[in-house]
């Protein structure tokens, strides 16, 4: 600010500092600034105010940036040798009282102008001035450079004396005394853990400000408080990574119907954190209690939860990404809040809902990798999972060590889903062994129609030869399920055919031929023999060779049939009719002796193996040895 006293007809214009009483330069009392500053106008002289716009003598429309500018006094003689004092309007050359140069001096005081401007530092914020002390340094040795380039030889000539003389003043000490004050009641909230939240995130953000600040104090151990202010930083993200988890815990709370209003209320009251102490959310720690800093948990205490507690949250956020875990979550949470009539509280949590889910969760798991979980309880978990998402699902179960158990559990599954595929050929192929009384290994065909039949077995139990056995069976359809009862309905005809040939086909097919010669030459007749010759020769593969045999064999057997009956539909039909001429079967079996049976096997030999000569043999003969 500027002196507005009046001496000898003039305006002191001394610029002083706001806190001065008196005027350095006229010595008079400073008046009070009423807002209206005055200035001499730069057109007509006249006194004007920062509220005025234009000069009330010339109507010149006023500058604002002049009422702000550093006064510019004339400094010449004037006839009686004193100095003249006038003020010089800046950017003119010459005072227009004596007509002194004062080209330089307006420069000069200009650019003063300019940079007192932009760097004055006030007393009165005394903090700031503590942590800006070397630009004030800079500014001041920068002023005591301008004062000896204009050739001043004394600080009180230069344009900083003002400043300089409001340090040397009795009121600027208890301003100093309070500014260390502050600073060490910080530095011992800080060592206390009293410090409140926006102190320190302030401190946070001008670490480096704060430790020069720290090294200009006396009595206090920088390196101390340097250590304990990483502490706080720990304590204080701490407390934030807390609150992250303790969030998504609540929310998955709600699952087991939980009572999360009271907490939601606490953090939703903790997001105005300036109004907090750290030591309200963290217990804090002195330093010298901390054996070491980097291996040090701080215990987040706003919660009101115990330090067990908040360590088993994330091992509940982590198995709450699978599907089980989080379906028995909610189970035991449903049947908690029956038991008591009510919402569970959060510790109640902990105490019925965590121990008991993770126990039941961690006896799945274990027979899950070892296979002796039953199918019965794996339908009541996955039943409706698809296989890709269980084998995410199993995935996290595994956790560590091996994991080849999760291709094998897959592999199990995705047998035990298709057994019920298998039902119509399980049953049917077990009603043929039944009904000829095969003699053979048929567990797995009886295994497989167990499950079917909703049977309960660990999961262990379905190995790769049953995965085998269910793709032969999958292939008997229903329609196929039913060709084979067929053949268990002409079961006469077949225990008739095995035990009058016991040669099997060979035997069959010359006895087709004698029932051909039997039937004669009438169209009936011949339609009836091929009928029986294409049912039989088209059910031999089952009909003979059958007696001893086993699953896989029987399976082979079938498909033979089956690729039979694709080429012709009509068998089951044909075997049927073959059945009921059963008796005239056994009529050509008994009219035709041994001799004629014996012939044609002769004739079907030299058929399959013969050479047949046609001509005069013994004109052959006579060539063959000329």
């Amino acid at each position: 600010m500027n002196c507005k006293n009046t001496v000898n007809g003039k305006i002191c214009g001394e610029e002083i500092h706001q806190s001065f009483k008196f005027c350095l330069a006229c010595g008079v009392e400073v008046a009070k600034d009423n807002g209206n500053t005055t200035q001499a106008c730069p057109k007509c002289s006249s006194l004007i105010t920062k509220r005025q716009k234009f000069c009330a003598e010339c109507g010149w429309r006023i500058d604002r940036s002049i009422l702000l500018a550093p006064k510019i006094l004339c400094v010449g003689k004037d006839d009686d040798g004193n100095t003249c004092g006038a003020e010089i309007i800046p950017g003119e050359k010459f005072c227009p009282e004596c007509g002194s140069d004062h080209g330089d001096q307006s420069s000069k005081f200009n650019e003063l102008g300019a940079r007192r401007k932009s760097k004055f530092v006030h007393v009165e914020r005394r903090a700031e001035y503590i942590s800006k002390k070397d630009d004030l340094m800079c500014t001041r040795g920068s002023s005591t450079k301008q004062s000896s380039v204009s050739g001043s030889s004394s600080l009180t000539d230069s344009p900083d004396a003002c400043i300089f003389s409001a340090y040397l003043k009795d009121d600027f000490l208890p301003l100093l005394d309070n500014s260390i004050i502050v600073v060490k009641n910080l530095v011992d909230k800080l060592l206390s853990g009293a410090i409140m939240v926006k102190d320190l995130q302030m401190i946070m953000d001008k670490r480096e400000n704060f430790q020069r600040i720290v090294q200009a104090l006396k009595d206090v151990k920088e390196q101390v408080i340097m250590l304990t202010l990483y502490l706080r930083l720990k304590e204080f993200h701490a407390y934030k990574v807390t609150l992250k988890i303790v969030k998504e815990f609540l929310s998955f709370c709600i699952c087991c119907k939980a009572k999360t209003g009271e907490m939601e209320e606490k953090i939703k009251s903790l997001e105005k954190l300036d109004t907090y102490p750290l030591k309200h959310l963290v217990k804090t720690v002195p330093f010298d209690e901390v054996a070491d800093i980097e291996k040090h948990r701080p215990f987040v205490k706003v919660f009101e939860l115990s330090q067990d507690q908040l360590d088993i949250i994330p091992d509940i956020m982590e198995c709450s990404r699978g599907l089980l875990f989080t379906k028995l979550w909610e189970e035991r949470g449903t049947e908690l809040k029956n038991e008591k009539f009510r919402k569970i509280t959060i510790h109640e949590v902990f105490s019925g809902v965590w121990e008991p889910t993770a126990n039941l969760w961690k006896t799945i798991c274990q027979k899950l990798k070892s296979g002796d979980l039953l199918f019965s309880e794996f339908d009541r978990y996955f039943r409706k999972t698809e296989i890709e998402n269980l084998q995410n699902e199993l995935i996290l179960l595994k956790r560590e060590g091996n994991t080849r158990w999760i291709d094998q559990r897959l592999y199990q599954v995705e047998i035990y889903r298709n057994l019920k595929s298998c039902e119509f050929g399980a049953e049917a192929i077990l009603d043929v062994v039944k009904a000829f009384d095969l003699q053979g290994d048929f567990n797995q065909i009886n295994t497989i129609c167990k499950f079917a039949r909703g049977a309960d077995t660990s999961m262990n139990k379905l190995d790769k030869s049953l995965r085998i056995t269910c793709s032969a069976l999958r292939e008997v359809t229903k329609e196929r399920a039913e060709w084979l009862k067929t053949f268990i309905r002409c079961k006469q005809l077949v225990d008739w055919l095995i035990e009058s040939m016991p040669c099997g086909l060979k035997e069959l097919k010359v006895f087709l031929d004698l029932a051909s010669i039997f039937a004669g030459e009438g169209d009936m007749e011949i339609d009836k023999v091929k009928c029986i010759h294409t049912a039989t020769i088209g059910y031999a593969p089952l009909i003979f060779n059958l007696k001893y045999c086993d699953t896989k064999i029987l399976l082979d057997k079938c498909q033979e049939v089956w690729r039979e009956l694709l080429a012709n539909p009509t068998l089951p039909r044909k075997l049927i009719y073959t059945n009921s001429q059963l008796a005239w079967l056994q009529t050509v079996k008994r009219s035709h002796g041994s001799v004629e049976v014996s012939s044609l096997e002769e004739t079907e030999a030299i058929n399959t193996k013969g050479i047949y000569l046609v001509g005069n043999l013994k004109k052959i003969e006579n060539l063959r040895k000329t």
